[in-house]
C-alpha cells in the first residue's frame, strides 16, 4: 500500500481546479445576491439557515416524514381554499405596504433629512477651502 501516491503535478492541478471552482462559486453568489434579485437570495439563505437549525434538532427520518405529510397535504389545502388564500395574501400585502409607508414617513424620511445623503462632509469642504 505504501507504493500508492499522488504526484505533485496532480495535487497542483487539483488545488488549482478547487481554487477556480470556489472563485467561480463566489462570483455567482455575488451576482445572484447583489446584482439581481437580492431579496430572493436573502430569503433562500434565511430558509436554508432555518432548515439547518431544524435539521440539527431532528433526524433524517423525521424530516422525511414531515416533508411527505406537508407535501401531500398542502396541495389539497391549496386547491380547496385557493380563493381565500389569495384574498388573505392580497390583504397581507396591502397591510405590509401601508406599514412600510408609515415607517418610511415617520422614521426613514427623518433619518434621510438628518444624514443628508450624498452631501459633502465638513472635512471635505475645509480641504477645498484650503486649496
Amino acid at each position: 500500500m505504501s507504493a500508492i501516491g499522488i504526484s505533485e503535478s496532480t495535487t497542483n492541478e487539483m488545488a488549482k481546479w478547487m481554487s477556480q471552482s470556489s472563485e467561480d462559486t463566489a462570483r455567482w453568489v455575488f451576482k445572484v445576491g447583489a446584482q439581481s434579485e437580492w431579496y430572493v437570495f436573502a430569503a433562500a439563505v434565511v430558509g436554508l439557515w432555518l432548515l439547518s437549525i431544524i435539521g440539527g434538532s431532528t433526524d433524517l427520518l423525521t424530516l422525511l416524514f414531515i416533508g411527505t405529510v406537508v407535501g401531500m397535504s398542502v396541495p389539497v389545502i391549496w386547491v380547496k381554499y385557493d380563493y381565500k388564500i389569495r384574498e388573505n395574501g392580497k390583504r397581507l400585502q396591502m397591510q405590509s405596504k401601508r406599514f412600510y409607508s408609515m415607517i418610511d414617513e415617520k422614521v426613514l424620511q427623518k433619518l434621510k433629512a438628518k444624514v443628508k445623503v450624498n452631501a459633502p462632509r465638513k472635512e471635505e469642504i475645509k480641504e477645498k477651502k484650503v486649496e
